[in-house]
């Protein structure tokens, strides 16, 4: 599912994603790896498979997960299997919205 994610961003005209970036907070801990970044403008994009609705333990970690990428500067944009089924010129405009306004400003 992250490749077909993936393929909905690209195809909607928007900048490949990196794949496997790795968040650290501002102590240099590790935070994760999310499924797709931008990294310059700091935009997590998390693909969120049954489990992560069903195993309460996998929720709850998310939920810390996504707080401690909020704290580090990061936005994320959760996606689920609806969104990419039923929904993917949303996932466009919520991406591409995101990117316009975190887009680095020239100093």
């Amino acid at each position: 599912m992250e490749t077909r994610l993936r393929l909905i961003i690209t195809r909607g005209g928007l900048p490949e994603p990196v794949i496997g970036h790795t968040v650290y907070n501002r102590d240099g801990e590790f935070i994760g790896t999310p499924d797709l970044a931008y990294v310059d403008e700091k935009i997590a994009i998390e693909y969120q498979g049954q489990v992560h609705q069903t195993d309460p333990q996998t929720y709850a970690d998310d939920v810390v997960r996504r707080e401690q990428f909020e704290e580090a500067g990061w936005q994320v944009i959760p996606v689920y299997k609806h969104h990419v089924s039923d929904r993917p010129t949303w996932i466009v405009s919520r991406v591409s919205a995101a990117l316009q306004k975190r887009a680095p400003r020239a100093q």
